[in-house]
């Protein structure tokens, strides 16, 4: 099974760890890594991340997000 890096800032309610990690998951239907993909490209340039294109990269994959966005590693 092909494995996608989550940014620490998608894996919210993780603990913080002092390097990459990487999640093991399926996900029905697929696709769902080509969304973490386009996220993490857009929270991992530099500045505040672009509300409205990550809007607009939620949408396209029909997701809805249940807790805020915050940028950078869990607290």
């Amino acid at each position: 099974m092909p494995c996608s890096p989550v940014p620490l800032a998608v894996a919210a309610g993780s603990k913080p760890v002092p390097s990459s990690s990487t999640v093991k998951a399926r996900h029905w239907p697929s696709g769902h890594e080509r969304y973490l993909d386009e996220i993490g490209e857009l929270i991992g340039r530099p500045g505040p991340p672009d509300p409205a294109a990550i809007a607009e990269v939620r949408a396209r994959y029909d997701i809805q997000q249940l807790t805020p966005m915050v940028a950078g590693p869990p607290r």
